[in-house]
């Protein structure tokens, strides 16, 4: 499989996920966190944040 690149809305990072390497980074250096989308259509989706994004 290709890579594919993931973008967290709101905190301006993103993170790129290799098949192979499970290891994801924000643009900052930190690992992501997975987020889960609270309200809206989206709803439980789950996403990757930026760490230091409140």
């Amino acid at each position: 499989m290709s890579a594919r690149k993931a973008t967290s809305f709101g905190s301006g990072s993103s993170s790129t996920s290799r098949r192979g390497n499970r290891e994801v980074k924000c643009n900052c250096g930190n690992d992501v966190v997975i987020r889960t989308v609270k309200n809206g259509p989206n709803s439980g989706s789950k996403f990757y944040g930026c760490p230091l994004w409140p």
